[in-house]
Parts: structure tokens; C-alpha cells; sequence
């Protein structure tokens, strides 16, 4: 979705699906909120027969790791 609100700035967010990689029981269906390139929020996905939307403590924090300062990058 682009939207021209911004006094001319164009901004794109978007939605992404994916599911969480950190290799828990369950592993969580997750929805990402993408901001001009960048994740502004994480949320499990309603729609998943298993989870319906409910994640973990980990998958909470998936946002928080991945621009954390202190992250390794290579």
C-alpha cells in the first residue's frame, strides 16, 4: 500500500508473512509490518489454524533482535 499523506512523502508499508525461525515447538506464524524497507512491528498471525495468533515470548522480542544494536551481522 503507498499512501501520498505525508505532506508529498511517499510512504509503502506492506504486510509480510513468515514463520519464526527460532526452532520452538510450535513454530509461530508471524506477520510483519513493513515500513519504507523497515519492520516496525511483529504479530502472530490470526489466521493460522495452529497458533491463531498467539506467539511466544521469543517471537514477541523478534523485532527488539533483530535491530539491536549489539547484533552480530557477520
Amino acid at each position: 500500500m503507498k499512501s501520498n499523506n505525508n505532506g508529498g512523502v511517499v510512504v509503502e508499508e506492506k504486510k509480510i508473512n513468515f514463520g519464526c525461525s527460532l526452532d520452538c515447538f510450535g513454530n509461530c506464524s508471524m506477520v510483519a509490518t513493513v515500513k519504507n524497507g523497515k519492520i516496525i512491528k511483529v504479530e502472530g498471525n490470526k489466521l493460522h489454524p495452529l497458533t491463531q495468533g498467539v506467539i511466544c515470548v521469543k517471537g514477541r522480542k523478534h523485532l527488539e533482535r533483530v535491530y539491536h544494536p549489539d547484533r552480530i551481522l557477520s
